[in-house]
């Protein structure tokens, strides 16, 4: 029996709804009946005078599917419904609008009663009730959670998924079961999710307050003014897991662990297992879990023009460690892997950014020497804001004019990003 990923129930983690506050409102040249707002490192389109800076609001992220029948959203799924998983509804996506680009949703949260009974001061905190508004709570401390909604995941209260379109044919195959649990998945934080993680260098403290019976909260600042970046470029493809554990050699793809077997090979996850020499490699290493980019011809229209499929390696899973190695572990090991057997015309590592001899940026799959000119503050690269980390994310793949974006990993191997390009996201397709 063959499984597609649309039939399979699939735990999102992503927040993809939650509380913020509108920061600021900005006027669009040209338009009357529509504004900008800005929340967090995110700026979207608004009816003229719907909010106000300092409004509390529901955003959706881009991404977002807003399912059928819900009235706050019902006029998107009216205008350009999708389906997923047989479910109508609307994905949302990058769009522009008078030449502003707009991403996500803002809706009053007064359209939503459930939310307005989860910010209800007198809601008492209780585990073992089952109704929604106390489940948003679960996994958060309670001073925390009563302190800051914009903490809470508000997916499942509002039944938001995330879109996630099939897979073309030859990624298709027959599942062997779920994403394994043991393998973090690859996912990576929008920049503009974490504004002040990236540029908030100072300590927050918070009083205590006697009413709520809250402590003194000091949350420590996550930015650190000289920490050095791994840069490296996202690729267009299809996301792929490589893993040996316990002498089972196994392959997923974002949402499935696959079948290996001959009733499979034709699947092109399986059959980069054992083209590329992973299936006899990967063993040598212990319990190891591999993730990279799965490109080549029919994936994502084949934006960097290759005649076979190559994995772009990203993300290196020590399982017994149960941690990602370091970059600086992860660039030795991909060379590792090559010098023990595995096809170097087949495995890469992603692209990384490197300063040449002259001065000049440039981008390397392969680096022998492990280069101390491939490691960048962001001030040294000129990213002070948030505009800047956009700007950045814009210009060319290794061949296709656009590239998706770039993910950045801080040397420690505690705190990464990523951004994605705004003319990709303006040029994507269902």
């Amino acid at each position: 029996m063959t499984a597609e990923i649309q039939d399979l129930e699939v735990v999102e983690t992503r927040k993809l709804a939650s509380f913020r506050t509108v920061d600021a409102i900005e006027p669009i040249v040209g338009a009357d009946a529509i504004e900008l707002a800005v929340v967090g490192g995110w700026k979207v389109v608004t009816k003229k005078g719907e909010f106000q800076p300092g409004d509390p609001c529901v955003y959706f992220e881009i991404d977002s599917f807003l399912k059928d029948g819900v009235p706050a959203w019902q006029f998107l799924v009216d205008k350009q419904p999708k389906m997923q998983g047989g479910v109508r509804g609307h994905r949302l996506r990058t769009i522009k609008l008078r030449g502003q680009i707009s991403q996500g949703l803002i809706l009053k949260i007064s359209e939503f009663p459930v939310l307005e009974q989860i910010l209800n001061p007198t809601l008492t905190l209780a585990r073992d009730i089952e109704d929604p508004a106390y489940n948003c709570w679960f996994g958060l401390h309670e001073y925390e959670a009563a302190l800051s909604p914009q903490d809470l995941n508000l997916n499942l209260v509002l039944d938001v998924v995330k879109w996630d379109p099939p897979l073309p044919a030859q990624l298709q195959g027959m599942a062997e079961g779920l994403f394994p649990s043991w393998i973090r998945k690859t996912d990576q934080e929008r920049a503009q999710n974490l504004k002040d993680e990236i540029f908030g260098y100072d300590d927050v403290v918070i009083p205590a307050n006697a009413e709520l019976g809250r402590p003194e909260i000091v949350r420590r600042g996550k930015a650190q003014r000289f920490a050095r970046y791994e840069v490296t470029m996202k690729m267009d493809g299809s996301s792929a897991t490589f893993f040996h554990r316990d002498g089972e050699v196994g392959v997923c793809s974002r949402n499935l662990q696959l079948k290996v077997c001959d009733g499979n090979k034709e699947n092109s996850f399986v059959r980069m297992l054992f083209d590329s020499g992973l299936d006899l490699v990967l063993p040598q290493f212990g319990n190891i879990a591999v993730q990279g980019e799965l490109m080549g011809p029919a994936i994502q229209g084949n934006r960097e023009n290759l005649k076979d499929f190559t994995l772009y390696i990203f993300d290196v899973q020590l399982i017994d460690e149960g941690r990602n190695m370091t970059s600086t572990e992860r660039l030795a090991f991909v060379n590792e892997l090559i010098s023990r057997g595995v096809n170097p015309n087949k495995v890469k590592h992603a692209p990384v950014l490197t300063r040449a001899a002259d001065g000049s940026l440039t981008w390397r799959c392969h680096i022998p020497d492990l280069p101390d000119a491939s490691w960048f503050t962001l001030e040294e690269l000129g990213l002070l804001k948030m505009e800047d980390l956009l700007a950045f994310a814009e210009g060319p793949s290794l061949v296709h004019a656009i590239r998706e974006g770039l993910v950045y990993k801080r040397e420690d191997g505690t705190f990464s990003f990523k951004t994605i390009s705004n003319a990709y996201l303006a040029k994507e397709k269902d």
